[in-house]
């Protein structure tokens, strides 16, 4: 009796023992699945596109020069405030001032030289009034002798043809026939004369065309040697640097002593800053996201002098200009920022988001939980003849504190790609929603986080 109630105790034991090896075995080749999780809440939802770029002045001009030489004073430091007009710097203008009395003194001459060439030509002038003059008295004269040749040559035939006659006397004959040659020898002489006229007349009027060219040539070396002294007074007045604009001065490269050269390119100087006060950003965008991008939208950025300070400012340019780095396009973005406190220092690395919309307070639940879904070796029984979700919706899993899992179907509506907002579905804050397993029938399910940037996740 005792031994059987023992050999019985002992079958007990080992039944018990094999159920529990058999349902370790079992446990330990098909483990409870491992589920990542989190609770819906209550919260904000901020849609956002992340960039980051450099502040700088809305409008900096580079002060350089245009003439070489030796930097002989400077009368502005980095910071300092100046007004358009302002001297900033002095080259020595030594050389300068040596090219203006030179140049001067070329115009000068040149004036001097025209002024002889006017002087030539009025005497040329008057020299042609004398001989035209001289050529008329002779041309009258001319006429003159003519007409008394004439009359002389008609008494001598009529006394010729009396003595012939005899009735004059050989005097009155011979009288008649000396004035007739008297005449005639004046006539010739009138005429010799009057052909003579002609040449000094043209000889002068060559002359004053000569004198004229060359007073062309005066005047064009005159207006040559204006402009050659023009040119040496503006390279004298641009030894003075001046501030083209009201602003302060955010850069100095030279110092008094130096030697700037100005060549093809102009050395820069200073660098000045319109109005610290109002800077801006320079953000590229993803061409992805660059239709979300408007003029007007807010963007928050930060900087690293302030940690935990945010700051605004706002977009006032989209730019066309595609820019492609590793086959990657973006285009660039303007952000305007106000800093009346004067806290931000050009240069300054500005993380910025760009804020698409907001939603304050919404029921919301992680984004990954959207994009997990649990194999069908992994629902329980009770779920594997679930119809199909309705399309308009999406199919996410609650976990119970019990472990237990239900599907519930829900709306999402705005998302930062951290969280979604339920619009509708059977969810409420407290609940636990399923976004990953780490049971290895599971593996992998859970999506990768979003790219930096913003975007919707891979998949």
């Amino acid at each position: 009796m005792r031994t059987a109630f023992i050999l019985g105790i002992l079958i007990l034991v080992f039944l018990l023992s094999a159920g529990a090896g058999g349902y370790a075995l079992y446990s330990w080749k098909n483990p409870a699945p491992k589920w990542s999780s989190q609770k819906v809440s209550r919260g904000d939802i901020r849609k956002v596109i992340s960039s980051t770029g450099s502040l700088d002045a809305v409008s900096q001009v580079v002060v350089g020069c245009q003439v070489s030489g030796i930097i002989a004073s400077i009368s502005v430091d980095f910071n300092s405030q100046v007004t358009a007009g302002q001297c900033l710097a002095m080259i020595d203008p030594s050389a300068l001032e040596a090219r203006v009395l030179q140049t001067a003194a070329a115009l000068d001459q040149a004036k001097s030289h025209q002024r002889d060439l006017e002087a030539q030509k009025a005497a040329l002038q008057s020299s042609l009034v004398i001989a035209e003059t001289d050529q008329a008295s002779h041309e009258a004269y001319l006429r003159k002798a003519g007409v008394e040749y004439t009359d002389s040559l008609r008494k001598f035939k009529r006394s010729k043809a009396l003595f012939k006659n005899r009735l004059i006397s050989t005097a009155d004959f011979e009288t008649a026939s000396n004035t007739s040659d008297t005449n005639k020898a004046n006539l010739d002489a009138s005429q010799f004369q009057v052909e003579g006229d002609q040449p000094r007349r043209k000889s002068i009027l060559a002359q004053i065309e000569a004198i004229k060219a060359q007073l062309e040539g005066a005047r064009a070396q005159i207006r040559q040697a204006q402009a050659q002294l023009d040119a040496a007074q503006v390279d004298l007045n641009r030894a003075v640097i001046t501030s083209p604009i009201n602003g302060v001065v955010i850069s100095r490269v030279v110092n008094a002593g130096q030697t700037v050269a100005a060549g093809l390119q102009t050395p820069t100087l200073f660098t000045i800053a319109d109005d610290l006060r109002k800077m801006s950003i320079n953000i590229s965008v993803n061409e992805a996201n660059i239709a979300s991008v408007k003029e007007g939208q807010t963007a928050f950025f930060s900087v690293k002098a302030y940690p935990g300070r945010t700051f605004s400012g706002r977009i006032y340019q989209v730019r066309y200009s595609a820019e492609i780095s590793q086959n990657v396009v973006s285009y660039p973005v303007m952000v305007e920022v106000d800093n009346d406190e004067l806290l931000l220092f050009p240069g300054m690395t500005a993380n910025v988001e760009i804020l698409l919309s907001e939603k304050k307070n919404v029921l919301r639940l992680p984004e990954r939980a959207l994009y997990f879904q649990i194999p069908s070796a992994r629902i329980p029984a009770q779920f594997l003849q679930l119809p199909d979700p309705d399309p308009s919706m999406i199919r996410v899993w609650k976990l119970s504190d019990t472990g237990a899992i239900a599907p519930v179907d829900i709306v999402v509506g705005l998302s930062d790609y951290n969280y979604a907002e339920i619009v509708k579905g059977d969810l409420e804050a407290g609940q636990t929603v399923i976004y990953g397993s780490s049971d290895k029938t599971t593996k992998g399910l859970m999506p990768p986080p979003p790219p930096p940037g913003g975007g919707p996740p891979p998949g």
